[in-house]
């Protein structure tokens, strides 16, 4: 709350320095420095945010699945899921909802450039470097975005032209995010100050920690309560041989095997720490959220085949297959909506409380003043 907007914009260009999560900062303190702790502006420009992000990740599924029905359908969870209701209801997470949508926007940014492209120019690889840099400067999270990009590169563009030189230049500008990411990790992970110098922010390398955190992960993205690690290990393993079918495949079709990728890698930042989940699983859940919508569009398409032979029918199946699902998850959302809810407005009740108690106090310290409570009002 309390650096200079200067200091925090210039963090936001050392992305490699120990000030964490700069590009929160922006979002912070203008909204402080006009509304003081009223919660409302705070909650409005948030629920923004997370509208902006839908449109931007249907766009981006749409560019990937090549289909508005999948992308349509993967959009419902990340418009609002509700074992990640937080993001909507906790400012605590807005640093999860800004990763987000600079990662869907880099994302989309980068596949709308090089369709059609041998490879970005240097202004296109510029504006895309940014958003990773937006993206890291948000969360930690946004280390995966190089790695799917450069997936995304291999797997689903066709090389033009054959050579070592014409590869490289397809790859520059996703070679340079990666770059830029591990400048980002030594940057934050050593030395003094460091993150991971706190006990919570500290990974343990072992299966025990692994395997807990992903069927916690798990269970928080499908509603689920009972899924264990051999069920995680399953849906792993049917997704991964969906890719290798579709590689294999005459009409090639990568997309699965980019979807793998995507939900292999992106929850690698946080499954290794302690008590990770719920928001944090954001962009992990919008991965999951293309795979699912994928496989109800296949099943739902061969459906309509088997059932009518005219084109519009089909359409008009497909349709009501689209709406049925749609129906199915918000009835299930709400379900867990309802269990859920009393605890994020809970929070907010104690945190209208303790805003009406500074207030009592009449207090009008200087900007930057520190103040130490003998007795906690």
């Amino acid at each position: 709350w309390h650096p200079p907007l200067a200091t925090v914009l210039l963090a936001n260009l050392a992305f490699w320095s120990k000030f964490v999560r700069p590009m929160a900062g922006v979002y912070y303190l203008p909204l402080f420095h006009f509304f003081k702790l009223n919660p409302l502006p705070y909650t409005w420009v948030r629920i923004a945010i997370l509208g902006l992000n839908t449109v931007l990740f249907y766009k981006l599924a749409r560019r990937i699945s090549r289909s508005w029905w999948v992308a349509a359908l993967a959009a419902l969870p990340v418009a609002y899921q509700a074992n990640l209701g937080n993001l909507s209801f906790d400012g605590a997470y807005i640093y999860d909802t800004l990763c987000g949508g600079f990662y869907f926007a880099a994302l989309l940014y980068y596949i709308d450039r090089r369709t059609g492209r041998a490879y970005l120019n240097l202004r296109q690889t510029c504006v895309f470097l940014v958003l990773t840099i937006c993206a890291l400067n948000s969360k930690e999270m946004g280390v995966s975005l190089a790695v799917v990009a450069i997936s995304y590169e291999l797997l689903l563009e066709k090389q033009k032209e054959p050579g070592f030189a014409n590869l490289a230049r397809r790859l520059g500008a996703t070679l340079a995010a990666g770059g830029i990411t591990a400048i980002f990790i030594l940057g934050k992970a050593l030395g003094a100050g460091s993150l991971t110098n706190i006990d919570a922010y500290r990974p343990v390398l072992t299966w025990a920690r692994f395997s807990e955190s992903t069927v916690r992960f798990f269970n928080t993205i499908f509603y689920a309560d009972g899924l264990t690690m051999e069920h995680d290990l399953t849906l792993w393993g049917l997704l991964l041989c969906a890719g290798i079918v579709g590689l294999a495949r005459r009409n090639r079709d990568p997309r699965w095997m980019f979807l793998w990728i995507w939900v292999m890698v992106t929850p690698l930042p946080i499954v290794f720490l302690p008590g990770r989940g719920a928001g944090l699983l954001y962009i992990v859940a919008a991965g999951w959220a293309m795979a699912t919508a994928m496989l109800l569009r296949s099943t739902s398409w061969l459906l309509s085949r088997e059932l009518f032979l005219s084109r519009p029918a089909r359409l008009w199946t497909m349709g009501l297959l689209w709406l049925l699902c749609a129906v199915v998850y918000a009835d299930e959302t709400q379900v867990v909506h309802r269990y859920v809810v009393y605890g994020y407005l809970l929070t907010g009740k104690e945190t209208a409380e303790a805003i009406t108690r500074f207030r009592k106090l009449d207090l009008h310290p200087k900007p930057a003043s520190r103040i130490v409570f003998l007795r906690d009002p």
